[in-house]
Protein backbone atom coordinates (compact mmCIF):
# COMPACT_ATOMS: atom_id res chain seq x y z
CA UNK A 1 0.00 0.00 0.00
CA UNK A 2 1.07 3.26 -0.99
CA UNK A 3 1.30 5.26 2.48
CA UNK A 4 -0.58 9.02 2.33
CA UNK A 5 2.01 11.25 1.66
CA UNK A 6 2.61 9.55 -1.62
CA UNK A 7 -0.74 9.39 -3.07
CA UNK A 8 -2.46 11.66 -5.66
CA UNK A 9 -5.84 12.66 -4.96
CA UNK A 10 -7.28 13.17 -8.59
CA UNK A 11 -10.60 14.46 -7.40
CA UNK A 12 -8.46 17.45 -6.54
CA UNK A 13 -6.56 17.69 -9.82
CA UNK A 14 -8.54 19.57 -12.45
CA UNK A 15 -6.72 19.22 -15.54
CA UNK A 16 -4.21 16.78 -15.19
CA UNK A 17 -4.93 14.30 -17.86
CA UNK A 18 -4.91 17.26 -20.87
CA UNK A 19 -1.65 18.66 -19.23
CA UNK A 20 0.00 16.03 -18.33
CA UNK A 21 2.86 13.86 -20.49
CA UNK A 22 2.35 10.12 -21.39
CA UNK A 23 4.73 7.00 -21.29
CA UNK A 24 2.67 3.54 -22.15
CA UNK A 25 3.22 0.35 -23.27
CA UNK A 26 1.37 -3.27 -23.70
CA UNK A 27 0.12 -2.81 -19.44
CA UNK A 28 0.33 0.60 -18.72
CA UNK A 29 -0.40 4.06 -19.52
CA UNK A 30 1.47 6.05 -18.11
CA UNK A 31 0.23 10.02 -16.88
CA UNK A 32 2.86 12.38 -15.47
CA UNK A 33 3.48 15.75 -14.59
CA UNK A 34 5.88 17.85 -12.56
CA UNK A 35 4.48 18.95 -9.53
CA UNK A 36 4.64 18.85 -5.79
CA UNK A 37 8.29 18.24 -3.65
CA UNK A 38 7.41 14.51 -3.14
CA UNK A 39 6.22 12.08 -5.93
CA UNK A 40 2.81 11.25 -5.86
CA UNK A 41 0.89 8.17 -7.21
CA UNK A 42 -2.49 7.21 -7.77
CA UNK A 43 -3.37 3.71 -10.11
CA UNK A 44 -6.98 3.78 -12.08
CA UNK A 45 -8.34 0.33 -13.09
CA UNK A 46 -11.73 0.52 -15.54
CA UNK A 47 -14.60 -1.81 -15.75
CA UNK A 48 -12.97 -2.56 -19.01
CA UNK A 49 -10.41 -3.94 -17.04
CA UNK A 50 -12.11 -6.23 -14.64
CA UNK A 51 -16.27 -6.22 -14.30
CA UNK A 52 -16.04 -7.51 -11.00
CA UNK A 53 -14.84 -4.18 -8.18
CA UNK A 54 -13.15 -7.25 -5.81
CA UNK A 55 -10.68 -8.07 -9.06
CA UNK A 56 -10.47 -4.02 -9.75
CA UNK A 57 -9.30 -3.71 -5.93
CA UNK A 58 -7.09 -7.11 -6.15
CA UNK A 59 -5.07 -5.52 -9.46
CA UNK A 60 -4.71 -2.17 -7.73
CA UNK A 61 -3.47 -3.70 -4.71
CA UNK A 62 -1.01 -6.00 -6.77
CA UNK A 63 0.14 -2.57 -8.61
CA UNK A 64 0.32 -0.43 -5.61
CA UNK A 65 2.58 -3.26 -3.69
CA UNK A 66 5.23 -3.46 -6.64
CA UNK A 67 5.07 1.08 -6.49
CA UNK A 68 5.55 1.27 -2.75
CA UNK A 69 9.01 -0.80 -3.36
CA UNK A 70 9.94 1.63 -6.58
CA UNK A 71 8.62 4.12 -4.94
CA UNK A 72 12.22 4.89 -3.17
CA UNK A 73 13.79 5.05 -7.01
CA UNK A 74 11.31 8.11 -7.86
CA UNK A 75 12.06 9.85 -4.34
CA UNK A 76 14.43 12.92 -5.43
CA UNK A 77 11.60 13.43 -8.26
CA UNK A 78 8.85 15.98 -7.90
CA UNK A 79 6.72 14.25 -9.85
CA UNK A 80 3.01 13.15 -10.43
CA UNK A 81 2.05 9.89 -11.69
CA UNK A 82 -1.36 8.19 -12.85
CA UNK A 83 -0.86 4.90 -13.98
CA UNK A 84 -4.24 3.81 -16.24
CA UNK A 85 -4.29 -0.41 -16.15
CA UNK A 86 -4.82 -1.81 -19.43
CA UNK A 87 -6.48 -5.16 -19.54
CA UNK A 88 -3.59 -7.15 -20.28
CA UNK A 89 -2.35 -7.00 -16.63
CA UNK A 90 -4.76 -9.43 -14.90
CA UNK A 91 -2.94 -12.18 -16.58
CA UNK A 92 0.35 -11.38 -15.18
CA UNK A 93 1.96 -13.21 -12.13
CA UNK A 94 3.57 -10.85 -9.73
CA UNK A 95 7.02 -11.00 -10.53
CA UNK A 96 6.14 -9.85 -14.24
CA UNK A 97 4.20 -7.16 -12.72
CA UNK A 98 7.25 -6.31 -11.01
CA UNK A 99 9.13 -6.38 -13.84
CA UNK A 100 7.11 -4.13 -16.39
CA UNK A 101 6.28 -1.33 -13.18
CA UNK A 102 9.99 -1.39 -13.12
CA UNK A 103 10.88 -0.78 -15.89
CA UNK A 104 8.33 1.79 -16.48
CA UNK A 105 9.49 3.81 -13.50
CA UNK A 106 12.80 3.51 -15.08
CA UNK A 107 12.01 5.39 -18.33
CA UNK A 108 9.90 7.78 -16.03
CA UNK A 109 13.27 8.39 -14.40
CA UNK A 110 14.96 9.12 -17.32
CA UNK A 111 12.35 11.05 -18.69
CA UNK A 112 12.64 13.30 -16.11
CA UNK A 113 16.13 13.01 -15.12
CA UNK A 114 15.79 12.15 -11.79
CA UNK A 115 18.36 10.37 -9.40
Amino acid sequence: MVSRRFRLLLRKERGFFSSARRISNEYFQCFYTQGSETPQVAVLVSKKVALLASKRNQVKRKVKNVLQQELQSILNCSVRVVLVVKRSVVELQPEETKRVVKSLVRELCEKNKCN
